[in-house]
Order: C-alpha cells, then sequence, then structure tokens
C-alpha cells in the first residue's frame, strides 16, 4: 500500500485564484486541468483518486503536484522546453518576411498577402500573420507593444 500523500497547503490568495482560473472561460483547457488537479491535492486527496476524479494518469497528477510546490502559480502557465509547435522557419527568413512587409509594397497592391509574400520571397506560402505578430516585428514597424 503507498504511503498517503500530505496535502499541498495553499493560502486563501492562491486558492481563490485557482478556483478563478479552473473555471473561468478563457482559461486553456490544460491550465484548469492542472489547477483543479491542485485544488483537489490541496484537499488531502490521494493522486489515484485524483486521477480517476480528472480523467488523467497519476504520472500527470504527481508532476502538477510537485511542479506547483516547486514554482507556485506561474508553474501552472509554463509550457516545458522541447514542448509545442516547432519553429517553421530561422530567424534569418522571419527577418526577410518582415524587412520585406515593412519596406516595400507589391505592384499595384496597397499591402503584401502571403500568397504574394511568398511567391516574391521564393517559397512556400508564409504564415505571415504569425510572424508579423512577433514582438520583433512590431518593434522594427514601430508600433507600441
Amino acid at each position: 500500500m503507498p504511503a498517503p500523500v500530505r496535502p499541498l497547503l495553499l493560502s486563501d490568495s492562491d486558492k481563490q485564484q485557482l478556483q478563478q482560473w479552473a473555471s473561468a472561460y478563457g482559461t486553456p483547457q490544460q491550465v484548469a486541468l492542472r489547477c483543479r488537479i491542485v485544488l483537489a491535492a490541496a484537499e488531502g486527496q490521494s493522486d489515484n483518486s485524483i486521477a480517476q476524479q480528472l480523467e488523467s494518469t497519476r504520472p500527470t497528477v504527481r508532476l502538477w503536484r510537485a511542479r506547483f510546490a516547486q514554482k507556485g502559480l506561474p508553474g501552472l502557465w509554463e509550457v516545458a522546453p522541447g514542448r509545442g509547435r516547432k519553429a517553421s522557419y530561422g530567424p534569418e527568413k522571419i527577418q526577410q518576411v518582415i524587412d520585406t512587409t515593412l519596406r516595400s509594397k507589391p505592384k499595384g497592391q496597397s499591402q503584401w498577402s502571403c500568397r504574394s509574400l511568398a511567391h516574391q520571397l521564393g517559397g512556400q506560402q508564409i504564415d505571415g500573420e504569425q510572424h508579423l505578430a512577433e514582438p520583433s516585428a512590431q518593434a522594427a514597424s514601430g508600433e507600441d507593444l
């Protein structure tokens, strides 16, 4: 029989914040799940019980219990290195896209489309909105961040 797990200690403000994030419409579901895990752990529930109740796995529960104990509330929003979508283009290509869009216009048009920009740069279609929304592009164009 595994040793009982000690409940996580939460301040009232942390508990209130976790409840707010867990129930907020705009909270990403992965963060809401992490909040529910921490709240259940603070109530003294076992890892197995939490995993079953939240339809998750015991390793996931253990991971977020430990991450919260180590990093607190901000740790629940972190994405581990190596996770998520990998960059399609290197920094040079991104800078080329930014420079082209800020310093030139296509013939007969007032602005670049993703297709016309890709044709001009000789590559596949470029996800221009993604790169032009980056802080480096906003700073280069003089927009306020």
